[in-house]
């Protein structure tokens, strides 16, 4: 299927149907659907991780996803805006936030430094076959992609 922005609800149920039909930890998806695709993720392995982007209402969206058993995490995305307006201390104000909000509700971990090759293998040899591991944040060059790659066994969930 061709990445776009706008989906029918029928294509949104089949790619949730797809994600765990391939055994992904989270489906990213825009948190306007999380109702939509509960029934298809409920009492399986995979949960729903929204994706929020709206500015105003980002913590609400967190705390509204947070009243669902089936969102097992919550994926935040920074105004690119205000980064490429130099709004620095706004990004910041709103990034502390959607953490304050997010780890209110444990909906997320917290590592700063990403996906540092010895933090996700001491994940990997901590949780053992228990979880599968997403290996996320301060992903910044191929190299680091592809060292990461060949160290976890994961699935690639595209964002939409």
């Amino acid at each position: 299927m061709k990445i776009q922005e706008i989906y029918y609800e029928k294509d949104i149920i089949e790619l949730t149907k797809d994600g765990v039909k391939l055994g992904c930890a989270t489906i990213c998806i825009n948190p306007g659907y999380i109702e939509l695709c509960t029934p298809y993720v409920e009492g399986t392995d995979t949960g729903l991780c929204p994706v929020t982007i709206s500015t105003e209402s980002k913590t609400t969206q967190i705390e509204i996803a947070a009243g669902y058993d089936t969102v097992t995490e919550i994926d935040v995305v920074a105004n690119f805006g205000l980064i490429r307006s130099v709004e620095y201390e706004k990004v910041t104000a709103d990034l502390k936030a959607c953490a304050d909000a997010a780890h209110k509700y444990g909906l997320t971990g917290y590592e700063p430094r990403g996906a540092a090759p010895d933090v996700v293998q001491h994940m990997m040899d901590e949780a053992g076959e228990k979880c599968k591991i997403k290996g996320s944040g301060c992903i910044r060059t191929r190299e680091h992609f592809l060292q990461l790659i060949s160290m976890i066994s994961f699935d690639v969930c595209v964002r939409r």
